[in-house]
C-alpha cells in the first residue's frame, strides 16, 4: 500500500519536475541571449533584402598576393578579383565594374544588358558587351535574400563600429551544405573555393562524358556581419574563405571562364599581428568578427559587401533602348 501511494506522488511530482528543468533551460540567460541574436540577424537580414534603392560596394580576391616572379600567379589572382559598385530597384539591379573598359550591367525580370566605354547596351547572357565571359556577377540582394532563409549557426557578437557608426559585429560560421549553395547559386565567386588541381585536369581533358555530381567545396566560410542596432538593418557582411589545398604540394587552381586551368602558389609572407597563425589547440581568436584560422596548406580569400543609403539610393529612369533591349 505504502509503496503505491509513494508511486502515485512521484508519479505525480515528475511532470511537474521536468516542466521546472524545462522552463529554468528556457530561460537561461545564455540561451535565451543566443537564440534572440540569432532572430535580430534574421530579421536584419530580411527587411535589408526588402529595402529597395539601396546602394552596395563588393571587393572580392586572395587574402595575399601571388609571387611577384611568377606572372602566370598575378595573372591568375587578378582574375579571382574584383571590385563593383552598384544598387538594386525594385525589380532591376545596376551594377558598375572598377575596370578599364568601365563594364556595366543591367539586370531586369530575368534579362541582363551591358554597355561598355566602346559599345552601347546590347544584350548579353554571362558576358560582357565585348564578349568576354563574366566569371562572377555580383547580386547584393541575393546574398541577402539567400542568408535571411537559413537558420545560420552564430558564434558570437561583439560591438563595433563602421563609418564612424556603432554597429553590432555578429559572426557567423557556414556549414557545408550552405557553402555549396552560395558558391553554385553564385552569390559568392566560385574563387572563393579554388578547386582541386587534379578536379580541374579532368575536367580539360575529359569534358563533360559521363558527368558525375561535382565535389562540394572544401571550404570554411566564416561571416562577420555588421547590424546597426537602432535601424536593424545590415550595413557591412566581411566573408573570409579557407580552403585546404589539394594533393599537388599546396597549389591552388584559379577558374577563369567557369573551368580552373592553373596552380596558383601564394605569397609566404609575414603575418600582419592581427592576423598571426591560430594555435589549434585553443579557442579561436576573433578580430573584428571573423576568427583567426590555422594557415597551413589552406588558401583564404576575401569577399566584402558594404551597404549604403538603404531606400535612399537615386534610380535612374530606364531609357527606349534600355525598355526594348529589356523586354
Amino acid at each position: 500500500m505504502r509503496a503505491s501511494l509513494l508511486l502515485v506522488i512521484y508519479s505525480c511530482l515528475l511532470p511537474a519536475t521536468l516542466c521546472a528543468q524545462d522552463t529554468k533551460a528556457s530561460i537561461d540567460p545564455a540561451i535565451a541571449a543566443k537564440v534572440a541574436l540569432k532572430k535580430r540577424l534574421t530579421r536584419a537580414l530580411t527587411k535589408t533584402a526588402k529595402t529597395a534603392d539601396t546602394g552596395f560596394t563588393i571587393k572580392w580576391g586572395p587574402d595575399k598576393k601571388a609571387k611577384a616572379n611568377n606572372p602566370f600567379a598575378a595573372m591568375m589572382n587578378q582574375a579571382a578579383s574584383g571590385d563593383v559598385t552598384g544598387s538594386w530597384h525594385e525589380g532591376r539591379t545596376h551594377v558598375h565594374f572598377g575596370s578599364d573598359e568601365m563594364d556595366e550591367l543591367l539586370l531586369a525580370g530575368g534579362s541582363m544588358i551591358a554597355r561598355d566605354e566602346d559599345r552601347d547596351w546590347c544584350r548579353r547572357s554571362g558576358h560582357f558587351a565585348d564578349g568576354n565571359r563574366i566569371t562572377f556577377v555580383p547580386n547584393a540582394q541575393a546574398l541577402l535574400q539567400q542568408l535571411a532563409s537559413w537558420p545560420l549557426a552564430v558564434t558570437r557578437r561583439e560591438a563595433g563600429a563602421y563609418r564612424d557608426r556603432p554597429v553590432e559585429i555578429v559572426s557567423v560560421t557556414l556549414n557545408a551544405e550552405q557553402v555549396g549553395e552560395l558558391i553554385w547559386s553564385g552569390c559568392l565567386p566560385q574563387s572563393l573555393s579554388q578547386g582541386n588541381f587534379a578536379q580541374a585536369i579532368n575536367i580539360v581533358i575529359g569534358g563533360n562524358a559521363g558527368r558525375q555530381a561535382a565535389t562540394p567545396p572544401n571550404t570554411t566560410i566564416d561571416l562577420a556581419v555588421s547590424l546597426d542596432p537602432g535601424t536593424n538593418l545590415v550595413h557591412q557582411i566581411r566573408v573570409r574563405a579557407w580552403t585546404k589545398s589539394d594533393q599537388n604540394g599546396g597549389a591552388f587552381a584559379f577558374p577563369v571562364g567557369g573551368i580552373a586551368i592553373g596552380r596558383v602558389e601564394e605569397e609566404e609572407e609575414e603575418e600582419e599581428e592581427e592576423e598571426e597563425e591560430a594555435d589549434d589547440n585553443k579557442p579561436l581568436e576573433y578580430v573584428k568578427g571573423l576568427p583567426k584560422r590555422s594557415r597551413s596548406k589552406t588558401s583564404v580569400a576575401n569577399f566584402t559587401l558594404q551597404l549604403e543609403n538603404h531606400g535612399r539610393q537615386a534610380k535612374t529612369e530606364l531609357t527606349a533602348r534600355q525598355k526594348i533591349l529589356l523586354r
